[in-house]
């Protein structure tokens, strides 16, 4: 009996943390195909997410509000998928949860403290670094990405969207 609640316990609460790390190897080989900031741009804007895909990660109308700052931000994305000439050389992968918000613990942009009421539990959010050397500390973040079954969706900085609706 031990046993069966011990391997319960460790699937509980291992299997998350092991598919978050197995998606961030899969996130590292797939943005490596856009270290040229003009075709990351471009992903960006085609990755942006739908309103269903926002009732998956924000509760309530929530998920409405954040569909309405993604709108706004497609229109922008157009016009500026050419400007950017960035050319990096490696990928970095920095990951973090909901819960992991709502306790103040990682890496992460301030905002999302602002906004983790907001955030359904159990998302497991991706920091996707673009760096210039190998061992840079830091690089060119596209914050954030969400693993939606087959599909990498950009929700660009969550909290900013609500930033008028918040005290930091």
């Amino acid at each position: 009996m031990k046993n069966i609640l011990l391997l319960i316990f460790l699937w509980v609460f291992a299997c998350p943390n092991l598919n978050a790390q197995t998606n961030a190897m899969r996130a590292t080989t797939y943005f490596e195909n856009y270290l040229i900031g003009q075709k990351m741009v471009e992903l960006c804007a085609v990755s942006l997410p739908s309103e269903a895909e926002c009732k998956l990660v924000f509760k309530d109308s929530n998920a409405t509000h954040y569909y309405g700052f993604i709108k706004y931000m497609a229109d922008n994305l157009n016009g500026i998928t050419k400007k950017d000439t960035n050319v990096f050389i490696a990928v970095r992968v920095d990951t973090f949860t909901t819960e992991d918000v709502l306790v103040h613990k990682g890496n992460y942009a301030g905002g999302m403290n602002g906004i983790a009421d907001r955030l359904i539990e159990g998302v497991v959010f991706y920091k996707i670094n673009f760096m210039r050397k190998t061992d840079d500390e830091y690089g060119y973040a596209y914050n954030y990405w969400i693993k939606i079954g087959e599909r990498w969706v950009f929700f660009p900085k969550p909290w900013y969207a609500f930033k008028d609706l918040y005290v930091r």
